[in-house]
């Protein structure tokens, strides 16, 4: 039986981080971020297996 695993990272602005894009990257969605005035998606992301 497969074992789920979870990984917490901190995301920084000070090191230009975003964490609107750590989002869209990990679900695969375009999302807009409000403090640069950009939209993040990540098409290429592969392995999404369930999104809601």
């Amino acid at each position: 039986m497969p074992c789920p695993h979870n990984e917490i990272t901190i995301v920084q602005r000070s090191q230009r981080q975003s964490a609107v894009a750590a989002a869209a990257y990990q679900s695969g969605e375009k999302l807009f971020c409000e403090y640069d005035q950009q939209v993040k998606h990540y098409p290429e992301k592969r392995g999404i297996v369930h999104n809601e």
